[in-house]
């Protein structure tokens, strides 16, 4: 038996393989290009994911540099008052018994 050449297909089937490789190559350039932008899809979803989580966690750390601002604006007033003889001073020092209790938590 003969083998088979490119050719001879051509002419049976009544094909243009260049017009056929091209279509095979279409098709391979389309599978690539969709597997990329699956990729790209889910590299963003990834990111967005990430982007929302640190979102979070900003808004928790701005929450506790308030409450830490706040504390120390308040141990300021403490003092202050202290400073004045009106109250305690900022680690729980009481002028009138000399007697400090520990730090505030």
């Amino acid at each position: 038996r003969a083998p088979r050449t490119l050719e001879g297909f051509s002419a049976r089937h009544g094909v243009d393989l260049t017009d056929l490789a091209a279509q095979a190559v279409a098709e391979l350039d389309l599978r690539r290009s969709h597997r990329r932008r699956q990729a790209a899809l889910e590299e963003t979803e990834g990111l967005e994911v990430r982007i929302r989580q640190q979102d979070v966690r900003q808004r928790a750390l701005r929450a506790e540099a308030a409450r830490l601002r706040e504390r120390l604006a308040a141990l300021g007033r403490d003092e202050d008052a202290s400073e004045n003889g009106h109250a305690t001073g900022a680690w729980g020092l009481d002028r009138e018994s000399s007697t400090a209790s520990s730090p505030p938590a």
